[in-house]
């Protein structure tokens, strides 16, 4: 329940984990509010039912640093209720891929992102509350001239429900 989730997160004696109660007005504010709040130099996104390896946040960490990206993405496994692979998105690498790619469809899987936050600080940039607020921020990250990668690895595992958009 609800309840049992908000017990176990205030748990927590970890005083870099904090619980932000949003005010229910769409996943665009509920971004741009945790995005707000933080203040680390990096940020993960990850959606509540799917699942990262173990490794994924460090693996990320490490490409972003080395090669001086701002926002990087990893392949991704399509699994269904019961963890069964279903199918599998590979990301195009490197700007060169990204670019092209990003005219005509999404080169990210949005749950598997790491951003700069100074980036997105420095550039004023946010979610937009509308139907692709991953594309459009994708393309403001572009106008700015941001530094796009993919890591080449499956270290996310997005969970596909009946009546998901991919």
């Amino acid at each position: 329940s609800d309840k049992r989730l908000l017990d176990l997160i205030n748990s927590f004696s970890d005083k870099r984990i904090t619980h932000v109660q949003g005010n229910k007005t769409g996943l665009s504010s509920a971004l741009n509010l945790g995005i707000n709040l933080s203040n680390g130099q990096y940020i993960a996104r990850m959606d509540c039912d799917d699942l990262s390896d173990l490794m994924r946040i460090e693996k990320q960490l490490f490409f972003m640093i080395k090669k001086n990206i701002d926002i990087c993405g990893t392949n991704a496994l399509i699994i269904n209720s019961r963890n069964n692979v279903i199918d599998t998105f590979i990301a195009p690498k490197n700007d060169n891929l990204i670019i092209p790619y990003l005219v005509s469809f999404t080169p990210f899987f949005h749950g598997s992102i790491m951003i700069n936050k100074n980036f997105f600080e420095k550039n004023k940039l946010q979610y937009e509350n509308n139907f692709a607020e991953d594309k459009v921020l994708w393309m403001k990250f572009f106008y700015n001239k941001a530094k796009f990668d993919n890591l080449d690895d499956f270290l996310y595992k997005y969970r596909q429900h009946e009546g998901s958009l991919f």
